[in-house]
């Protein structure tokens, strides 16, 4: 059996988290309650950029989180377009937007 909590409540409390801090977060589209892949958008409005970010875990069970495209900053018209193609492709995808606050303090 997995120790991992079910992922409804890890976004839940990403959500929370950022909310918390003072950052703005909302899911974006909700997937499989359980299990499954999740999707950042963290947006920096002051300089209207993007980062799109994966989570997956490695070798040793560690979480990480890597970069969706072949570059790290995207305007946010291609950061919708990569999710939207990410979700015909996996509809069990959770997808989550943070900015504000929060985007200065994610560490990736």
């Amino acid at each position: 059996m997995s120790e991992r909590l079910p992922l409804h409540i890890e976004m839940d409390a990403l959500v929370r988290n950022a909310q918390s801090q003072g950052g703005y977060a909302y899911v974006v589209q909700k997937g499989d309650p359980h299990s499954g892949g999740v999707m950042l958008k963290l947006y920096n409005p002051q300089d209207k950029i993007c980062l799109l970010k994966t989570r997956f875990t490695d070798m040793d069970g560690k979480v990480q989180w890597m970069d969706v495209l072949d570059r790290a900053q995207l305007s946010e018209t291609e950061a919708d377009t990569a999710i939207r193609e990410a979700v015909q492709f996996d509809p069990d995808l959770w997808v989550v937007e943070l900015d504000g606050i929060v985007f200065e303090q994610m560490r990736f």
